[in-house]
């Protein structure tokens, strides 16, 4: 709403500026003696100050320069993404001493190395990150059939 009021305040004083240059180039107008640069002198400002001020007031303008780069759209896409918004909001959290915290997401699946240890119940420190091929070995995952 700050942003909005300060707004208003330029816009009004934009306009309490352009009526005091249009009282002193009608004055030149005049002495040029020209009525057609007169009208169109005229013309523009009151173009310029019947504006309508409320015209700022869209729902749209950002009430900071953190809400304006939230609302970029590459920052929308970006918050897609579990990762980035779960880092961004930890940043803030520590930046700015919050305590937001995000709805509860399907966050992305663990990696495999995770996977194979809780499938096979060992601890994941022991799986290498990239599983060499190996022979068909039977393996007992709880809860299924054994594979051979």
């Amino acid at each position: 709403m700050v942003s909005k009021s300060f707004a208003l305040t330029e816009d009004y004083a934009y306009k309490a500026a352009l009526s005091k240059a249009y009282v002193g180039f009608r004055e030149e107008a005049k002495h040029l003696g020209d009525p057609i640069f007169e009208q169109r002198l005229f013309a523009a400002a009151v173009t310029q100050l019947d504006a309508n001020p409320v015209r700022l007031l869209d729902a749209s303008h950002p009430g900071s320069p953190l809400q304006d780069l939230l609302q970029q759209p590459f920052i929308q896409q970006a918050m897609t993404e579990w990762g980035f918004k779960r880092a961004l909001v930890e940043w803030f959290n520590a930046r700015f001493k919050t305590k937001i915290v995000l709805p509860q997401e399907n966050p992305p699946p663990p990696p495999l190395p995770q996977l194979v240890a809780q499938a096979v119940a060992i601890p994941p420190a022991t799986v290498p990150a990239v599983i060499p091929a190996a022979p068909q070995l039977p393996v007992a995952i709880p809860g299924a059939a054994t594979v051979t």
